[in-house]
């Protein structure tokens, strides 16, 4: 049991290296935002399997507190990239209405 432990926490930290590359990489800042949040789910299960591995219950605490932490994280996050994208299609509207208004104005001159 103990051999399977240690190799499902190898796999999660092999999986999170990948995230963190994930993360790097991401085109997007939606895209980095989901890989942080696996990060810290897979990280969130590591401590669950030291848990079970050591015996120790006071971990499980920590662990909360970690889950509540990510949870309130991911969503303050996911609210600024809302009102950032709504912010920047206010934007590229009036840019559009600017442009429209200026073409409209050089065929009546003409």
């Amino acid at each position: 049991m103990n051999t399977f432990l240690t190799g499902c926490m190898i796999f999660i930290a092999v999986l999170m290296a990948l995230m963190i590359i994930r993360a790097c990489a991401g085109p997007r800042f939606s895209d980095r935002l989901i890989a942080v949040n696996l990060i810290s789910t897979m990280g969130l299960c590591e401590i669950f399997l030291l848990v079970v591995k050591t015996g120790e219950g006071f971990i499980l605490d920590i662990a909360l507190i970690y889950a509540l932490v990510s949870f309130v994280t991911t969503t303050v996050l996911s609210r600024i990239i809302i009102r950032r994208d709504e912010r920047g299609r206010r934007q590229r509207m009036a840019v559009k209405e600017w442009v429209e208004g200026e073409e409209e104005d050089e065929e009546a001159g003409k």
